[in-house]
């Protein structure tokens, strides 16, 4: 399982996409989604439809029926779509998904408010991206910060986590890309 966090419009889905496009190539890819974001020929896309009994969950279930090798999951919203998806995961599928979170750390804690445990989490959490678009001097970036498998794990052992984020946007203040309202404004994610 791969899990894209960030705020609106910091290109989660675009990066789900790109990634499912690469891998389509030789495998089969399923998209649910609340709405359909972009429309990819190449996947069979699901919609949820929550008035139909069609919400994540129940997709989730019903496209595991139908063997997927890779699973674009639109959103973790609650923890019945939190446990399908890590039921995919666990279970040999290749999982892409976006879940709210302020911080690549964050998004473990959100698994945990919806009732995923430490051993479902290393077992299928591969990696875990925070990404923002930042306003620099002459251009919006992509600003990302992973975390992967050996490091989820060590996170949830120790609660320790790393300053890469802040470092990143200290670097790239210092370095004369960004100002210094923007490094204020985005220094804690």
């Amino acid at each position: 399982m791969m899990i894209f966090a960030g705020p609106m419009g910091s290109g989660k889905t675009s990066l789900m996409y790109a990634l499912g496009r690469y891998l389509s190539a030789n495998k089969t890819v399923m998209c649910i989604e609340d709405p359909i974001e972009i429309v990819e020929d190449s996947f069979l896309q699901l919609q949820v439809n929550e008035d139909s009994g069609m919400t994540y969950e129940e997709l989730i279930k019903t496209s595991l029926r139908h063997r997927p090798e890779v699973l674009i999951i639109g959103e973790i919203r609650d923890s019945k779509t939190a446990q399908q998806a890590m039921q995919a995961a666990l279970c040999g599928y290749t999982v892409l998904t976006t879940i709210h979170g302020k911080s690549k750390y964050s998004v473990i804690q959100r698994l945990k408010q919806f009732g995923i445990n430490d051993l479902e989490i290393t077992n299928s959490v591969n990696l875990i991206s925070y990404q923002r678009l930042v306003p620099t001097i002459n251009r919006m970036e992509l600003f990302v910060d992973l975390i992967d498998t050996e490091h989820i794990k060590e996170f949830i052992d120790t609660n320790e986590v790393d300053n890469n984020w802040t470092q990143m946007i200290k670097n790239t203040f210092q370095d004369g890309y960004i100002d210094e309202d923007t490094y204020q404004e985005f220094i804690y994610g």
